[in-house]
This record gives C-alpha cells, structure tokens and sequence, in this order.
C-alpha cells in the first residue's frame, strides 16, 4: 500500500475528513487501513484510523530522524509524541528550503 517506501517512514496528508490538509506519518498498516498520527491531536497512543485511499504520500522521514519508533509492528509502546512532533517540524523545514532552491 502506501508505506512501500523504504527509504523511511512515510508522511502523508489527509484527503478526506474533518482532518482534511493534516499532516501525519503512518505508524501501522493493514490490508485496507493505515494508522495515523501527528504526535499531537493524534498522539502515538490514539492513532486515527483512516482508509489508504484517502491519504497522499508527501514523502518521508529517515529512519535515523524516526527515534519514536518501535520495531514492534502492532502498538508502538513506550515512544514519546515529541519526537514524533520535531521530527515533522524537521521534515517541514526541510522540504521548504529544497522548494525554494528548486523555485
């Protein structure tokens, strides 16, 4: 599904919903559904549940810069929402500058 990306950990923006334009990364997937979260509204411990078709790749976030996660597919126990948080603001940035280098 979405998260055949293996250069690390996928960030994807909603396309439907209430959480329309919000950005999280994929922290579980099943045959018809990711597990989302943002470290904030939808902390680590409440992922949102939200259909693969209704999310789009934006890109990724190295797995040397993803210290919240667990190897344990399922739950990801004892990870901490802030890391989760400055990895994304990190991942803005980043995807910012390399806009206005090509732009």
């Amino acid at each position: 599904m979405i998260s055949d990306v293996t250069k690390g950990i996928p960030v994807v923006y909603s396309l439907l919903g209430r959480d329309k334009g919000r950005k999280y990364v994929i922290v579980f997937e099943d045959e018809s559904f990711v597990y989302l979260s943002d470290g904030k509204v939808r902390p680590l411990d409440r992922t949102k549940k939200k259909r693969g078709k209704h999310v789009r790749l934006a890109g990724t976030i190295s797995r040397e810069r993803a210290v919240w996660i667990d190897d344990k597919p399922i739950r990801p126990i004892g990870v901490r929402n802030a890391e989760l948080r400055k990895a994304l603001v990190a991942w803005d940035k980043e995807n910012y500058l390399e806009g206005e280098k090509n732009g």
